[in-house]
């Protein structure tokens, strides 16, 4: 298991937002970064991120552009890149995970007069960061997903959200 203290961020992070998983390890999201573990529960490695694993602007304002901080694997940097996901954002990415095909990202959504008439709180990225899809969910508050090699169970149909 991992060692005293460890994952003290997460006393300043609040909570954890998402899981991700690998054959190899799990990625815990949360305010603050992500944090690597072993699937003994070893903690591996850190990667600092600030506010909510985006980028965020300095004037605060609702914008259309997602900015990512691209890691691998080990979470070592593998640039950054701006998305535009089609509505606007109040903050960086909340939850970012994947479903072993594309990157799923929740994002606090902007109000509908600033930007996001649809409401959209949630976008569906394919591997090169083309958007496929936004969603509406009532409650973008983590997401958890293990791959079916991991769980031995398939994938399940997708659930709730308006697609665009």
């Amino acid at each position: 298991m991992t060692a005293p203290h460890e994952l003290d961020v997460l006393f300043k992070a609040g909570h954890v937002q998402g899981v991700c998983c690998s054959e190899k390890a799990s990625y815990l999201t949360h305010a603050c970064g992500i944090e690597k573990l072993d699937w003994q529960g070893r903690h591996q490695k850190r990667a600092d991120a600030p506010a909510h694993l985006g980028i965020t602007r300095p004037n605060g304002k609702p914008h259309p552009g997602l900015d990512l901080q691209l890691l691998g694997l080990a979470l070592n940097p593998k640039g950054r890149k701006t998305v535009d996901i089609g509505y606007s954002i109040a903050y960086g990415a909340q939850v970012i995970s994947t479903d072993g095909k594309d990157l799923l990202v929740g994002v606090y959504g902007a109000g509908k007069d600033k930007g996001n008439p649809n409401r959209y709180n949630f976008t569906v990225l394919s591997p090169d960061l083309q958007v496929r899809k936004n969603l509406t969910f009532g409650c973008a508050e983590g997401l958890a997903l293990v791959p079916p090699s991991v769980t031995g169970r398939p994938p399940s149909p997708e659930r709730g959200g308006s697609a665009s």
